[in-house]
């Protein structure tokens, strides 16, 4: 059964759209992998990641998930153009890694802050009141920026994470932490490079890892199989498709301000 991680990675639902990449959801990940989990006609499940990251706690609780089923049945996984950070993070699970020659892998980080966005209210002539109650209620405001306590806060929280993402990889892939720490740190590699210190298994792609996990279920490599794409592509006339045809800003809401770390390849940091 081949499953695909493609685009950002969310907590929730999945969002998909047909004019660019959709958000994968943990809750739609989880539900659909605990299906084909307990499915006594799925012998091995090939999950293609093809992503950049996204929220940290997301891909934690789709890494899980992951694990429970490699208790039950080969987990074997493909990375395609990207597998960085949070999508390297699910690629962990696997049985087998896959990669290509010029996946990009690794970005074993995490980054976090937020847009103080004051001034632009102040400029459209909107003005916002804060109420809170509590410590640091107000921490992730968009009209107040860190107080030092805040900040400290938070980075407490991102080098508890980037920790713990350092000893998966370590564990996952038999490193110790020292050699994880030198491939580690946001850095991105190819695949090539990537093979070269121990981050995947082995170069190759989805027919490779096609064969892998027929393998590793104990079924001849001549033999045929029935293959199951999940997700499924959407079709036109679903009604899941036609909503998408509604305009983005009433069927989605600003997800990504929701989190406070974040495992994603930055493509591009500009500090003004």
């Amino acid at each position: 059964m081949p499953w695909t991680v493609g685009g950002p990675i969310k907590r929730g639902e999945t969002l998909d759209s047909p004019e660019g990449p959709r958000a994968v959801g943990s809750s739609s990940f989880a539900r659909d992998l605990k299906r084909a989990r307990e499915d006594h006609t799925v012998a091995a499940v090939v999950m293609r990641v093809a992503s950049p990251g996204g929220s940290g706690v997301a891909s934690d609780l789709m890494w899980h998930e992951l694990l429970r089923t490699r208790e039950r049945k080969p987990v074997i996984v493909s990375m395609g153009d990207v597998a960085a950070s949070g999508g390297y993070y699910l690629a962990l699970a696997g049985d087998k890694v896959f990669a290509e020659e010029g996946t990009i892998t690794g970005s074993i980080g995490v980054i976090a802050g937020k847009a103080v966005l004051r001034d632009l209210y102040t400029s459209l002539g909107v003005g916002k009141e804060i109420l809170t109650r509590g410590q640091r209620a107000a921490l992730f405001s968009d009209y107040i920026a860190f107080a030092p306590t805040e900040s400290e806060r938070l980075a407490f929280e991102v080098q508890a994470f980037y920790q713990d993402f350092v000893e998966k990889v370590a564990r996952c892939r038999s490193l110790t932490a020292e050699a994880v720490e030198l491939s580690a740190q946001g850095r991105v590699w190819s695949g090539r490079q990537a093979w070269t210190r121990g981050l995947v298994d082995a170069m190759g792609g989805i027919e490779e890892a096609l064969a892998e996990a027929k393998l590793r279920a104990g079924l001849a490599a001549e033999r045929p199989v029935v293959i199951e794409r999940i997700p499924k592509p959407p079709s036109f006339w679903r009604l899941s498709a036609l909503t998408r045809l509604v305009p983005r800003a009433q069927l989605t809401p600003w997800w990504w301000t929701r989190e406070r770390v974040w495992a994603i390849l930055p493509f591009s940091l500009r500090f003004l």
